[in-house]
C-alpha cells in the first residue's frame, strides 16, 4: 500500500498535476487511493529523503521544486553517469535498437524541417528513452540506481522547458549525431558530443527555470 501512494504522488509530481508550493495531505491521498493514512505517511517519508516534498507539522506536505543550485549538482553527476554509461554500454547496445531510434530522431527533424513541429510529449517520450538507451544497457547497477534518482527529479522540468524554449530540433539533432558516433564504436567522439548536449541541456534548463516555477508570470 505504501509503494501504491508513493508511485501515485510522485507520478503526479513528475507529469506536473502537483506542482511546486502545492500542499498536499495524507488524508486527501488516502481518499484518492481508498486507504488509511498510515501507508501514505510513509510513502511522503520517503518521497521527503528524495527531496520531492517538505513536510510541515499540522500543516501538510508541500511539493518541492528544483532551485538552480539542485540543478547545477544534479546536471554535474549527470554528465559522469551517463558518461561512465556509455563507455560501459558503447559495445553492446542492440544496433536494432540504434537503427529505430534514428528513424524516430530522423522523423523529428523531418517534421521541424517541414515547418510542422511534433507533440512535444513525444519529443519529450524520444528525449527520456534516448537517454535510457545508453542506461539501461550499462552493467553497473549503480549508475542505472543513481540515474533513475536523478532523471525522476527532473522530469517534469525538462518537458517545460521544451514547451518554454522550442529547443526539439536542437535536441534531435545532438542525439542523432551521437548514436551515429555510438555506432561507429567512436566512444571519444560520442563522450564529448553526450558531454556537450547534456551541459546545453542544463543551460537551456536553468534559463527556463524561473518561468517554470512561476516567477515572473
Amino acid at each position: 500500500m505504501s509503494k501504491k501512494a508513493y508511485d501515485f504522488i510522485k507520478e503526479k509530481i513528475i507529469s506536473g498535476e502537483l506542482k511546486d508550493g502545492e500542499i498536499i495531505t495524507e488524508t486527501s491521498i488516502g481518499k484518492a487511493l481508498n486507504m488509511s493514512r498510515t501507508p501514505v505517511k510513509s510513502a511522503l517519508t520517503k518521497l521527503e529523503l528524495e527531496n520531492f516534498v517538505k513536510c510541515f507539522d499540522g500543516i501538510g506536505t508541500m511539493v518541492t521544486g528544483l532551485s538552480m543550485r539542485d540543478l547545477e549538482d544534479i546536471y554535474e553527476v549527470r554528465v559522469s553517469l551517463e558518461v561512465l554509461a556509455l563507455k560501459k554500454s558503447i559495445d553492446i547496445i542492440n544496433r536494432k535498437d540504434l537503427k529505430l531510434m534514428k528513424l524516430e530522431l530522423s522523423g523529428i527533424l523531418e517534421s521541424y524541417k517541414n515547418g510542422k513541429a511534433p507533440d512535444i510529449d513525444y519529443i519529450n517520450s524520444v528525449d527520456e528513452r534516448f537517454h535510457n538507451l545508453i542506461v539501461d544497457n550499462t552493467p553497473n547497477k549503480y549508475v542505472k540506481t543513481l540515474m533513475n534518482s536523478i532523471k525522476n527529479k527532473i522530469a517534469y522540468y525538462r518537458r517545460e522547458a521544451y514547451v518554454l524554449t522550442d529547443t526539439g530540433r536542437e535536441s534531435a539533432d545532438y542525439h542523432y549525431r551521437i548514436l551515429e558516433a555510438i555506432e561507429e564504436n567512436n566512444f571519444e567522439l560520442a563522450s564529448n558530443l553526450l558531454q556537450e548536449h547534456i551541459n546545453w541541456s542544463f543551460n537551456i534548463l536553468l534559463g527556463a527555470l524561473p518561468k517554470i516555477q512561476g516567477v515572473g508570470k
